[in-house]
């Protein structure tokens, strides 16, 4: 099967004030610029380097929007079919993240944790955002309800080009 990629922006729901990954609305917008980092942060016992998802935006006409904002996926463990939005706070940081070459992935609570592309409303459209849950159990595996399997990859994450504000 072919892969379809989707350029991830920085969205603010309107109905919920939550900021979001969302899919970008079209192939011509491109995504929110994101930075990893890692400082005060050592291998752990595994080997990996985890970081903090960043985006910086600078360019916001609404003066109290500019800052930094940490992505944050929640918790789920194992609890089946339940999937969380990856949010954005500002001026926090979640040091979960691990980036590899190209792929971005987030530490997991269980086996069963995965990434997904969930349908959700958004200031009255259904879009897809990124989620991080567990799947399904019934007649096999599925993703939850309302999403597919998907994958986080990069490109230039650690760039440090200009920065929009796309709220």
């Amino acid at each position: 099967s072919s892969q379809i990629h989707h350029a991830a922006v920085v969205t603010r729901n309107g109905t919920t004030g939550q900021i979001v990954l969302a899919a970008a609305p079209d192939s011509t917008c491109h995504g929110t610029q994101a930075y990893f980092n890692t400082i005060g942060h050592d291998i752990d016992a595994d080997g990996f380097l985890y970081g903090a998802l960043h985006f910086a935006l600078t360019a916001c006409s609404n003066k109290t929007e500019l800052g930094v904002y940490g992505a944050f996926a929640g918790d789920v463990g194992e609890v089946y079919g339940l999937s969380y939005t990856v949010s954005l706070t500002k001026y926090e940081e979640d040091f979960n993240w691990l980036h590899t070459g190209d792929s971005l992935l987030y530490r997991m609570a269980a086996a069963s944790n995965s990434f997904f592309a969930c349908n959700r409303t958004i200031n009255g459209e259904t879009r897809m955002v990124l989620s991080w849950g567990v799947y399904q159990e019934i007649s096999g595996i599925a993703p939850p309800e309302g999403c597919d399997w998907t994958t986080v990859t990069t490109k230039d994450v650690n760039s440090t080009a200009s920065r929009g504000c796309p709220f």
